[in-house]
């Protein structure tokens, strides 16, 4: 019984070992830079800008989380980190919507949940909308059109590929091969230099919990490449034989 467990131990141990993460690896791909939701503060920091409206909370409900609410009218939430500019960015968001506000007299199409962003300090850049049942992104005149269907009251992914010298940006949802929202144009003449997420300050409000963000200002994440099955055969036959080995070593 105590070879069955010991060899159970290590075999459990040597897949651990395969599927450990590091600070800077998520989702199977590795970032500059890495944010779990109880990392994104609350308020106001050095390296964040975080702007909070009458009526508008953010809190770190469950361990990991973060959950942004903001009423439809005059109150937004708004958290962004700033880099040096660039000329390619890549961000990524793992959120749920818990409520999406009404529509109003005022925005009859933009009732929605949040908004991730990858933009200028001086405006513009992207703007990616989680709305109703599809995420839709705001083009240049300011109008929002849904251009992939989504539930996105579940959790997904969503990645931003962005560039400055062709002018465009990909989306990403759940599979990151293959893009569902391919080449829009980016606002012209703009270096990227601000992740923002949260509401995008257009009144529309909504609730969103998020799981965490990451981006990189510089190249695209690195993607992890799984352990072959080889060679975890092969950690788990040198496991039993280590098993054996201790074995006879105890009858001896």
């Amino acid at each position: 019984m105590r070879t069955v467990r010991t060899l159970a131990a290590l075999v459990g141990g040597l897949l651990v070992c395969s599927t450990a993460a590091s600070a800077a690896t998520i989702n199977g791909y590795t970032w500059d830079n890495v944010f779990t939701g109880d990392q994104i503060p609350l308020t106001t920091d050095s390296n964040w800008t975080v702007f909070v409206g009458t009526g508008t909370s953010a809190s770190h409900v469950d361990p990991g989380t973060i959950t942004l609410d903001s009423p439809l009218g005059g109150s937004v939430y708004a958290s962004s980190k700033t880099w040096a500019p660039s000329a390619t960015a890549y961000a990524e968001f793992k959120v749920k919507i818990e409520r999406f506000n009404p529509a109003d007299d005022d925005h009859p199409a933009d009732a929605s949940g949040a908004s991730l962003d990858v933009m200028s300090s001086v405006g513009g850049g992207m703007q990616l909308y989680l709305r109703n049942g599809a995420i839709g992104v705001l083009d240049n005149n300011g109008v929002s059109n849904d251009l992939y269907s989504v539930d996105t009251t579940e959790y997904h992914v969503y990645r931003v590929a962005a560039n400055t010298s062709t002018g465009q940006y990909s989306v990403y949802v759940d599979n990151m091969s293959t893009p569902v929202i391919v080449n829009q144009p980016l606002h012209a003449g703009l270096k990227l230099n601000i992740l923002r997420f949260g509401d995008p300050g257009s009144n529309i409000g909504g609730k969103a919990t998020f799981e965490y963000v990451a981006f990189n200002n510089s190249s695209a994440p690195t993607q992890i490449p799984e352990p072959s099955a080889g060679l975890v055969t092969m950690g788990i036959v040198g496991a039993a034989a280590l098993v054996r080995r201790r074995r006879a070593a105890e009858i001896a």
